[in-house]
C-alpha cells in the first residue's frame, strides 16, 4: 500500500470551455498529484455527456468530475447555466461512483439551487460541492476534494473488502486478526490502518465510522480526535512506526545514489 493518497491514480473529468482557465486548472492538478491522473478534457456540453454515456457503456466510471455551469452544447455557441452533465453522473454511475465538484463563476445559479433540491442534497454517498472561480484559494480547495475522492476509492474499497469482516466474525490472533484471516486476507493490515490514520481528514463520515467499527475490539482499533485520529493501543502504535521506518529504508535503497556523490 502506498504512503500517500497523492500516490494513488485518479481518473478525473473536467468540464470547462475556457482554454486558460482549463490549462491552469489540469496543470495545478498534475503537480500535485504523483501517482499519475488520468484526465478528459471537454469543452462543451454534448461532447460531455457522450463522455459519460461511454464511459457507462464500457463500464469505466470516473472517480471525480469537475464541472462548469455555463458551457456551450457545441463548440462556437454561446453558454448558458444546464444541469444535464451532473444529473447524467449520478443517473447512470449512482451516488458513491463520481465525486461532483460545480467550478463556476455562478455559484448562486438558479440552476444550482434546483439541481440540490431535486437530488435532496446533502446526503450520505452523494458528494456535490460547489466552489466560486473567484475564491482565491480554489486550487487548495480543489486539491482537498481530490483527495476526498481518492480516499473513497482507494480506502473506501478495502474498507468495502469481505475478508475484512474477518476481524468481527473471528477471535484476534497476532496482529488482531483471527489466523485462517490472516490465510485468506491479502490486505496489508498495518500498512491499511496507516493509511486510513494519515488520511482520516479526507474519508466522509460514514467512512470513519465504518472505520472504526470494523477495527473496534482489535489491536488496531482506532480512536477518533477531532477530526484527525490515533491507534488506541501502544503496542499497534510502535508495529506502525516499525513499519514505517522499514518503508523508509526500503525507499531510500531504492533512490538512485547522488550524481554529486564523491568516490573514493
Amino acid at each position: 500500500m502506498k504512503s500517500s493518497l497523492l500516490e494513488y491514480p485518479l481518473k478525473v473529468f473536467i468540464l470547462e470551455d475556457q482554454a486558460p482557465i482549463l490549462d491552469d486548472c489540469v496543470g495545478r492538478m498534475e503537480r500535485s498529484f504523483r501517482g499519475g491522473l488520468l484526465i478528459e478534457k471537454y469543452e462543451c456540453r454534448m461532447d460531455a455527456l457522450e463522455a459519460i454515456r461511454r464511459a457507462d457503456r464500457l463500464s469505466e466510471p470516473y472517480d471525480a468530475a469537475i464541472l462548469d455551469l455555463k458551457v456551450p452544447d457545441h463548440p462556437g455557441e454561446d453558454d448558458y447555466a444546464d444541469m444535464r452533465v451532473p444529473k447524467l453522473f449520478f443517473e447512470l454511475f449512482g451516488s458513491t461512483k463520481t465525486q461532483l465538484l460545480q467550478w463556476t463563476a455562478y455559484p448562486e445559479d438558479k440552476a444550482i439551487a434546483e439541481f440540490i433540491r431535486d437530488f435532496g442534497l446533502p446526503k450520505q454517498g452523494h458528494t456535490y460541492e460547489v466552489l466560486s472561480k473567484e475564491n482565491i484559494d480554489w486550487p487548495y480547495i480543489m486539491k482537498d476534494f481530490l483527495l476526498r475522492a481518492s480516499a473513497e476509492k482507494h480506502l473506501g474499497r478495502v474498507l468495502d473488502d469481505p475478508s475484512l469482516e474477518l476481524l468481527r466474525s473471528e477471535e484476534g490472533v497476532g496482529c488482531g486478526v483471527g489466523q485462517r484471516g490472516l490465510m485468506r486476507s491479502t490486505i496489508n493490515i498495518p500498512a491499511f490502518v496507516l493509511m486510513l490514520v494519515a488520511s482520516w481528514e479526507y474519508l466522509a463520515e460514514h467512512r470513519r465510522h465504518q472505520a472504526e467499527r470494523t477495527f473496534k475490539g482489535t489491536m488496531w482499533e482506532i480512536e477518533s480526535l477531532e477530526g484527525s485520529a490515533r491507534l488506541r493501543h501502544e503496542s499497534a502504535r510502535r508495529k506502525v512506526e516499525e513499519a514505517e521506518a522499514l518503508a523508509e529504508a526500503l525507499r531510500a535503497a531504492a533512490r538512485p545514489a547522488s550524481s554529486d556523490a564523491v568516490t573514493l
